[in-house]
């Protein structure tokens, strides 16, 4: 009896023990399943954090109300080995903000195109631009303090480090990006592109640094502060371009103009690109009355009713202006 007894008891513990490994494995097997899902929401939650490299009151194109635009007309002009010119041919750009959102903006392009005397509009397109840092790259502040030297001058920067890739390429960018909101959003950068198939083997790289910053320079009609800006580019093939940028932080896009000449890889001039701002517009909401101009630059522009003798008469001039008309017109009938 004794003997039943004992062996009911070890039973009934060894049950006992074998539900509780259960229960254990189980419990740390849900807990392990918890992780794993929690991980990669942990990563999407980092990600959705994440804050673009250049914040939005600084970008050249979101800091600007929608609905702001410029027109910026190219010109290229071609040649072949001979030095001789043998194409040439125009573009009006018109560049719309339609939408800033936390990644990115979108651009409405309408390109107007003029080659060998023919007219060829184009329909429109939009594009979604996203912020630096802001597409899936990963980033590294690589120095808080950095100076970069322009001129003579030594300038603060943030330095950052870009790895951008898909399955055929990956790009490295390094940027320099000042302290000073005043000056351009980037002043020096760095881009190198390498084939994966390849290896290490660069398939294109491409250096911007500025030559002056925040000197006086003509903007249309108007005098403001612009910076000059190099950049050196040599593609897959070694054809390299040599262009040199007018920029200013007061209009959307921030280019003024530009110059470029396109080398082949034994040094020939290939092509020469001139692009030149031709208007723009800051939309400003209904009612903001910060500044006034032909271009609403800086404000709401003031209405024009008719232009005479290279001069405009606002409203409230145009009934001065017909009172002397009809002045002139009785003292010549006296006369």
């Amino acid at each position: 009896m004794k003997k039943n007894n004992k062996r009911s008891l070890r039973y009934k513990v060894g049950i006992f023990v074998l539900v509780a490994f259960s229960c254990s494995c189980f419990a740390g097997a849900a807990s392990n399943e918890g992780n794993k899902a929690f991980i990669p929401s942990l990563e999407r939650e980092l990600h959705a954090q994440r804050k673009p490299i250049i914040p939005q009151e600084r970008h050249i194109w979101a800091k600007f109300p929608e609905k702001s635009w410029i027109k910026i007309e190219t010109v290229r002009e071609e040649f072949d080995r001979e030095g001789n010119p043998f194409s040439k041919s125009t573009t009006l750009e018109h560049l719309t903000l339609q939408k800033v959102t936390r990644k990115g903006y979108q651009l409405e392009s309408v390109n107007t195109h003029h080659i060998n005397g023919k007219r060829l509009p184009s329909p429109p397109t939009l594009r979604e631009v996203p912020f630096l840092g802001m597409n899936g790259s990963k980033v590294e502040l690589v120095d808080a303090s950095v100076m970069v030297e322009v001129n003579g001058y030594d300038h603060p920067c943030e330095k950052y480090s870009i790895v951008s890739s898909n399955q055929e390429r990956e790009v490295k960018y390094t940027v320099y990006v000042p302290h000073n909101s005043d000056l351009p959003q980037v002043i020096r950068s760095s881009e190198e592109t390498r084939k994966k198939s390849e290896g290490k083997a660069s398939v294109s790289t491409t250096e911007v640094e500025a030559i002056t910053l925040e000197i006086p320079g003509k903007v249309k009609t108007e005098l403001k502060n612009v910076s000059y800006l190099r950049l050196v580019k040599v593609d897959e093939n070694g054809q390299y371009t040599i262009r040199l940028e007018t920029y200013c932080s007061d209009i959307p896009g921030g280019i003024v103009s530009s110059s470029s000449n396109i080398y082949s890889k034994d040094g020939q001039l290939k092509a020469r690109i001139y692009s030149e701002l031709k208007d723009y517009e800051i939309h400003w909401p209904e009612g903001d009355e910060s500044g006034t101009g032909h271009f609403k630059r800086l404000g709401e522009k003031k209405k024009v009713r008719i232009r005479r003798r290279g001069r405009r008469i606002r409203e409230g001039e145009e009934q001065s202006d017909a009172k002397n008309r009809a002045s002139m017109t009785l003292i010549n009938a006296i006369i």
